[in-house]
């Protein structure tokens, strides 16, 4: 058994019937020149083979008597594969929309609690024989470092099939009673609630004035939580999603950053802030106010860097939307991040991380969710207009059941009151931008999935316009 840390639990908490805390992984295969054909059943023994490698895949959660403390995983030797493992055929003409709006559909249900957080979907029917297998696993399982370990454990680097982790040995987890379950967590949680006091106060310190107070004098460039404008993108989150997809060439996105010093999530986000103002600016609500994206990064040492699990904060950054000069937008954007930065690192101990692993539940679900739902629905600022993930994913060609991936996408979840999350992930030469969206709230996500091409051209042009005046 396994107790879930405060950052993987806030993930259980904060999900609803409407507000489902899964990510999305999306592999795109060609299986037409396999000898063997595809089939389904075939997929299904893949994954089989890999339930019996990569551990998350066979945790279940345990709850506390009382939600006294946090969860437990438990491993289950035997997975109900014909649960987890399914199929779906794209209508015609098994497009990239069509695989969208079936992605959709998948990202809009929750996953059973009773077992293990993920399943597999194999999509067929898409445009020149293609099919494309979609996990959806639960964010308590794995953040966006996670994930690609978890991504590498479930592929191969090569035609041939490999198991890098060792098949389960041993006995199964012994399931305790419910009173010796208590007895666990109390023991684990009342060391931490003296701490956790000390802790919060110095939290909010942090948010609300302290180092961040001290940088405001020098400079504007920080964002802060809930000081985002109000725009359609925000509001109370349904249960239904919308999907969308592109890709850029990585290698555009590392000569802007070499041209201007910059870094791959600048480019990011400056490209996301561009499209984000055309949207807008097309609706008739474009804000007076720069954009707030709240940014995830991750915080995992070295020593566990092959890990699972959440080790991330997130930081704040202001998205110019004004008639802001690309290159001035992505400058903007770099001194955000870099303050950001700063601030994180001089906040030690009263970061957000720090505090989810020294209060008990019932307060993390106070904090979290009861507060901030009350705040929104009250008409409340977003803390953030948009969620932007850059996840450095892998740079070699990986094979799902012998097949190269042509294309690899993944995005992570929607939070209360930000309706829009636009994750990338960088795989071989391909920068690849997913984004999922609230139904009610974004209209035409494939509209702002448009925009970002020519925001992500203007900086590639003006990289290389600085490159050759430099040169």
């Amino acid at each position: 058994m396994l107790r879930l840390t405060g950052a993987d639990a806030l993930f259980l908490y904060t999900e609803t019937p409407a507000l489902h805390t899964h990510t999305l992984k999306v592999a795109i295969v060609d299986p037409t020149a396999d000898p063997a054909g595809y089939s389904f059943e075939k997929e299904r023994e893949y994954v089989a083979r890999r339930v019996r490698t990569v551990p998350p895949l066979r945790w279940r959660l345990l709850p506390t008597p009382f939600g006294l403390y946090h969860p437990l995983w438990v491993e289950d030797r035997e997975v109900d594969l014909e649960f987890h493992v399914r199929r779906v055929a794209a209508p015609s003409p098994g497009g990239p929309k069509e695989l969208a709006d079936i992605i959709a559909e998948i990202a809009s249900r929750p996953l059973d609690r009773e077992h293990p957080l993920w399943e597999s979907w194999m999509v067929e029917g898409l445009q020149g024989g293609k099919i494309a297998a979609v996990l959806k696993i639960h964010h308590s399982v794995a953040d966006g470092p996670a994930s690609v370990v978890l991504l590498e454990q479930l592929l191969s680097p090569s035609h041939d099939e490999l198991d890098t982790a060792q098949p389960a040995s041993g006995p199964p987890d012994r399931i305790p009673p419910p009173g010796v379950l208590a007895r666990m967590a109390l023991a684990e949680l009342l060391p931490a609630l003296g701490s956790g006091v000390i802790q919060l106060g110095r939290y909010l310190w942090g948010v609300t004035g302290g180092s961040v107070a001290r940088h405001r004098v020098a400079s504007d460039a920080a964002a802060k939580p809930f000081t985002a404008p109000h725009t359609s993108l925000n509001g109370i989150i349904s249960g239904q999603r919308r999907f969308a997809f592109c890709s850029m060439p990585l290698a555009d996105a590392k000569a802007v950053r070499a041209a201007f010093g910059v870094t791959i999530n600048d480019v990011v986000l400056a490209t996301v802030g561009r499209a984000l103002e055309t949207y807008l600016h097309r609706r008739g609500e474009l804000p007076e106010r720069p954009l707030v994206a709240a940014v995830p990064v991750s915080i995992r040492p070295e020593s566990v860097k092959a890990s699972y699990g959440n080790k991330s904060s997130v930081w704040y950054v202001n998205l110019p939307v004004r008639g802001t000069d690309p290159v001035e937008r992505l400058q903007a954007i770099h001194r955000g991040t870099e303050q950001a930065k700063r601030e994180y690192e001089e906040a030690t101990g009263a970061h957000l991380s720090d505090l989810l692993e020294l209060l008990p539940p019932f307060v993390l679900k106070f904090l979290f969710v009861r507060a901030v739902s009350r705040m929104q629905r009250r008409g409340g600022p977003p803390h953030a207009n948009v969620i932007v993930s850059n996840v450095r994913g892998p740079s070699h060609r990986l094979y799902y059941s012998g097949r190269p991936l042509d294309a690899f996408y993944s995005v992570g979840p929607l939070l209360e009151g930000i309706g829009l999350n636009i994750t990338t992930w960088s795989y071989v030469d391909q920068l690849n931008f997913s984004l999922l969206a609230d139904r009610n709230l974004v209209a035409d996500l494939w509209q702002i999935a448009s925009g970002l091409r020519p925001a992500f051209d203007e900086l590639v042009q003006a990289a290389r316009a600085r490159t050759a005046a430099a040169g």
